[in-house]
């Protein structure tokens, strides 16, 4: 059983690239992942890793056996979610990421009452505003909007994300609302900036069988959409966001509506987890939850 177990943590080690992220995944220290892999070594009478003080690179014969560990831990998994069905529900600890602003708003609201459905499941979640490696990083699930999907992983659609034009009502009476997409440039725009010097203000609207590319221009532009909500609410000009953003708004009557009859391009809304014969129960259920929760029309559009 001894072999076993460091068979497993030599799977988790390579998948995570590192001695110290395997340890925090593992929450045990660098020096015990590491002594733990020198017994296997030694109880196998082979080298499986090259280790320098950058990197980790497997020999031939760790590559070789990598893939019988990987195997071992498939299977172990397998077994475990036909446990959990036999015993009559999805259990475990659930790991999740996601975007920050949709997670916030959607995904943060949404885990309370997926917790009292599933009692024994434990969720621990955390968002960021960067591309995930879930298997580096040790996590279950990803939701993602519009990111190109790794080769390993499974895509389930999860919602169908729709961008909408609005400002506060307050700006409107001031300045007008806009009737065609070309009034935008004589107008202020918020829109939404990756951080890297690329920002979304090149938009293109579609009406019927035509197509107007428009080119915004405002005196502010960030990487969080919410930001963007807040800012169009006090007037300071017109924003270009995600339905999910704003639908709070736009109901309460903060924010209104213009160029309703135009279709912006729309992006889609993803969970990310390893494929059929490595996702336990757990994971499964909670996909099912969101795609329930959010389709076939989202409630914030």
């Amino acid at each position: 059983m001894e072999s076993i177990s460091r068979m497993a943590l030599f799977a988790k080690l390579v998948e995570a690239k590192s001695f110290s992220s395997a340890a925090k995944q593992l929450d045990v220290s660098a020096s015990l992942v590491s002594k733990q892999i020198n017994a296997l070594e030694q109880a196998l009478g082979v080298r499986l890793l090259n280790r320098t003080t950058r990197a980790l690179s497997l020999t031939e014969a760790g590559a070789a056996f990598y893939k019988h560990c990987a195997e071992l831990v498939a299977i172990a998994e397998r077994a475990q979610a036909h446990l959990a069905v036999l015993q009559g529900g999805p259990r475990g600890t659930l790991k999740i990421t996601g975007a920050t602003t949709f997670g916030l708003l959607h995904i943060a609201p949404a885990i309370p009452p997926f917790l009292v459905r599933y009692p024994d499941i434990s969720i621990d979640v955390t968002f960021y505003d960067r591309v995930v490696d879930i298997a580096a990083e040790g996590y279950d699930v990803a939701i993602r909007i519009g990111d190109p999907v790794h080769p390993g992983l499974v895509a389930r659609r999860l919602a169908t994300l729709r961008w909408v034009v609005c400002a506060s009502p307050e700006y409107f009476a001031c300045h007008g609302s806009p009737r065609v997409p070309t009034d935008l440039q004589q107008r202020n725009c918020l829109f939404y900036s990756h951080g890297d010097g690329y920002a979304q203000n090149h938009v293109v609207f579609r009406r019927k069988d035509e197509e107007t590319l428009v080119t915004l221009a405002g005196n502010y532009r960030i990487n969080n959409s919410a930001a963007l909500c807040h800012a169009a609410i006090q007037g300071l000009g017109i924003a270009v966001v995600p339905a999910f953003a704003v639908g709070d708004a736009v109901r309460g009557g903060l924010l209104q509506l213009a160029l309703e009859d135009y279709a912006l391009p729309t992006r889609e809304l993803n969970a990310l987890y390893f494929p059929d014969a490595r996702t336990p129960l757990k994971i499964r259920t909670f996909v099912d939850y969101l795609a329930e929760r959010f389709s076939p029309a989202p409630y914030w559009d």
